[in-house]
């Protein structure tokens, strides 16, 4: 029964990434028909992605990819640090809980294209001008932390009644080793949920911020890319570039989904 309903699911993602390239293929012929050339046929597309990568300018695109994604890691590992640190002491504490609940609330709602505009004018200076290009680890901190922040709250707060209860029995239920070998391990699920969500955001918000500061920086990047040559008329290498963007985000869910999919079959 279950490996049926395995298939049936994989068959109609099928059936989706399908309809998505209908789609595309008419929305392409429409265009094209009308003397609009924006938006090039998904072959074509797949071409130019696979000649960006292995092909021409193929050390540009994998200079820009490890530009984009050191500046999303350095974001990305500050926000798992202080969001699994803070996240913790909310949990166990309600107080502090209460004290972060507004600044968790105005991260989470502050657009972030607004972020950037405020960042672009404090550091366009001639001494701090060097800090532009870390515009996007700030975003990516902005947009990762409270998300990773309510992942850990959130999983040691719906931690079984009956095991809270068992712990409390054998010591301290706040101990290191009770959080990190019991506890952690059950909030597993919201914690790796939240990761991958954080991740994938992040991403998404870095390569626009890249875009926003291409004037302003010419550092490399994906984001980067993407404006230079839409500056340059070639819209297929832009929808490529985005396309590399999107396997990256996939590859990176990858684990996550075969680690969700572990966890309900435990559960």
């Amino acid at each position: 029964m279950k490996k049926q309903t395995r298939l049936k699911a994989s068959l109609f993602t099928f059936l989706g990434f399908v309809f998505v390239l209908l789609v595309w293929y008419l929305a392409s012929f429409l265009l094209k028909r009308n003397q609009n050339d924006a938006l090039p046929y998904p072959h074509d597309t797949f071409i130019k992605t696979f000649e960006l990568l292995f092909l021409s300018q193929s050390e540009t695109t994998w200079l820009g990819m490890a530009f984009t994604l050191y500046r999303i890691l350095i974001g990305f590992v500050l926000s798992f640090l202080l969001g699994c640190l803070l996240g913790t002491i909310a949990s166990l504490y309600k107080s502090f809980s209460n004290f972060l609940s507004i600044s968790i609330n105005i991260k989470r709602a502050i657009p972030t294209a607004a972020v950037v505009i405020v960042l672009l004018g404090i550091f366009l200076g001639p001494k701090t001008r060097w800090f532009i290009d870390y515009v996007p680890c700030i975003l990516t901190f902005i947009v990762a932390f409270p998300i990773i922040y309510d992942s850990f709250k959130n999983g040691l707060d719906n931690e079984d009644k009956d095991i809270i209860d068992a712990l409390r029995l054998e010591g301290n239920l706040n101990s290191p080793r009770i959080l990190f070998g019991i506890r952690y391990k059950d909030a597993w699920p919201y914690i790796g949920l939240g990761i991958a969500q954080s991740f994938g955001l992040s991403f998404k918000v870095s390569i626009m911020s890249e875009i926003l500061i291409a004037n302003s920086s010419s550092k490399m990047g994906l984001g980067s890319l993407i404006i230079n040559e839409k500056q340059n008329g070639t819209i297929e290498n832009v929808l490529s570039y985005a396309l590399i963007a999107l396997l990256i985000m996939a590859l990176i869910d990858i684990p996550f989904i075969i680690l969700k999919r572990r966890n309900e079959k435990e559960g």
